[in-house]
């Protein structure tokens, strides 16, 4: 009992100076008010389409939240273990009673914390802007479909969060591996990948869909077959058509995508943890 509660005071403690450390990021405050602005300016895009704003300002409106969260997790995630490994600061919380998995969740938890609060935030707002132009019965805006906030929308909020939770362990075991800026070229890539999973599943299969097939297009369609599993399919979270149309997903569905998030995860920062104990510190 004992061990489990230093277990959680160590990553709480970790995770909550993470936390305030992410905080204190200015580019974090650059992309989340340019996050507002482009949300806010989603009615003036969507004149151009008589009819369908509402469908425009939904679109933009989660379209940008999934864009800045991304770069958010990319940036500030970049060198979240990598810098307290460059300046040693490391040293000085592995010496003490923490073991590298406490640290290697803290951070994780750190950074998802303040990356789900400021999408958060976002989708806070985007809400409450696209409700107040439907009730404020704004032209092309009022009797919209679903109403003014329509229970597909948060779902697919609740998704894009749920993205980042997969995106961010990436983003720490990246950095737990490799420098900065290589950490984030890693995660971007990871990030495409994971949007292009269903391509990249039939691409390996039409690779084969030939009368001649050579030794080279085998191993190109495994190749493929094998970046398919290893990338996170991010394709699963993107519900953003459905919710701008108001078509909603199963409970089954649903549950099975946080599932696979919370699995990959875990994963991701299992192998995180591997590679950090294995390094020399």
């Amino acid at each position: 009992m004992n061990r489990c509660r230093r277990f959680l005071n160590n990553v709480v403690a970790i995770a909550a100076n993470g936390f305030r450390e992410g905080v204190r990021d200015r580019i974090l405050y650059v992309f989340f008010l340019f996050a507002l602005a482009v949300i806010a300016s989603a009615k003036l895009i969507g004149w151009v389409s008589v009819g369908e704003d509402i469908k425009v300002v939904r679109d933009i409106g989660l379209a940008s939240m999934g864009l800045f969260g991304v770069m958010i997790s990319i940036f500030v995630g970049a060198s979240l273990v990598h810098r307290e490994i460059e300046r040693h600061t490391i040293y000085t919380v592995i010496a003490r009673p923490v073991g590298r998995g406490e640290f290697i969740l803290g951070r994780y938890l750190g950074l998802l914390g303040l990356v789900c609060s400021v999408t958060a935030a976002m989708g806070l707002f985007f809400t409450v802007y696209q409700a107040v132009l439907v009730w404020s019965g704004a032209a092309g805006l009022s009797d919209v479909e679903g109403g003014a906030v329509p229970f597909p929308l948060v779902r697919a909020q609740i998704l894009i969060i749920f993205q980042f939770v997969v995106l961010v362990a990436l983003a720490v075991f990246f950095s737990s591996t490799t420098t900065p800026v290589l950490s984030a070229v890693f995660t971007f890539l990871a990030y495409v990948l994971g949007h292009m999973a269903g391509w990249i599943y039939r691409f390996s299969d039409m690779v084969l869909d030939k009368r001649s097939v050579t030794v080279f297009d085998r191993a190109v369609s495994l190749f493929l077959k094998v970046l398919y599993y290893l990338v996170p399919n991010l394709e699963t979270f993107d519900i953003k058509l459905r919710a701008v149309h108001n078509l909603d997903i199963s409970n089954f569905e649903f549950a099975c995508v946080l599932l696979y998030g919370v699995a990959y995860s875990a994963a991701v920062l299992l192998a995180a943890y591997l590679v950090l104990r294995r390094r020399q510190l």
